[in-house]
């Protein structure tokens, strides 16, 4: 049996008076991406941290409240702490509660695969049981996953992005980890926003149409 220190995650109803917010924050899921360090083995991700970790807030409830476009936290290592409107890591913990005691649900491009297991394997963060919280209590959406149980084959962001809404993404994932070293990390962090806020298009196209163009073929989804 599931034992944990957040084992029904509750809605603050206080500060969300309307029930119609209730439901968008819950049917609308959080888009979050890393970028990391460099990755030698994707088999063995042991060792590999988050440079940047982009949270990114569509929901009709956020865009009330905040702006026309949504919301983003950025959470970066000490080195970047010096940018604009980004907040440190060990900040990211008590997010992760905040959103999982509301019921939001987390979702990207291959989360649960690389996101979450870098993620959780970082002591320093401490978030471990916040993300398990999250996969057990079915808050969170992989559309990588989601793709490959359906169809046996993997899709990737590019494409989708591509043939769903028309997106580029700003750099090869691969250069991130350099660009970082060499000290651009304003680029990097524009790069992992623009990730999360194409995932949550692509996710929307799905859901409001029932497939998703991966350049050619459509697949039929239903998130």
């Amino acid at each position: 049996m599931y034992d944990s220190q957040f084992p029904y995650p509750q809605l603050d109803v206080e500060s969300h008076n309307h029930i119609q917010d209730l439901v968008d924050l819950r049917s609308t899921p959080l888009s979050i991406d890393i970028e990391t360090t460099r990755v030698e083995d994707f088999k063995n991700l042991k060792g590999v941290t988050a440079n940047v970790i982009v949270v990114w807030d569509c929901s009709e409830h956020q865009r009330k409240i905040d702006s026309a476009s949504g919301k983003k936290w950025v959470f970066v290592k000490d080195e970047a702490t010096h940018l604009p409107d980004v907040l440190p890591m060990s900040d990211f913990r008590s997010h992760l509660v905040k959103w999982l005691r509301m019921g939001r649900v987390l979702g990207g491009q291959n989360i649960l695969g690389f996101d979450f297991p870098v993620l959780m394997d970082d002591e320093s963060l401490n978030v471990k049981d916040v993300l398990q919280a999250f996969i057990d209590c079915r808050q969170t959406v992989d559309t990588s996953k989601y793709i490959y149980d359906r169809y046996g084959f993997r899709v990737s962001l590019k494409y989708m992005a591509a043939g769903c809404v028309g997106g580029e993404k700003l750099m090869d994932g691969a250069n991130a980890p350099i660009e970082w070293e060499n000290g651009n990390y304003q680029e990097v962090v524009d790069y992992c926003i623009m990730d999360t806020i194409l995932w949550s298009d692509i996710h929307t196209f799905g859901a409001e149409n029932g497939y998703v163009d991966i350049g050619g073929p459509k697949l039929a989804v239903d998130w």
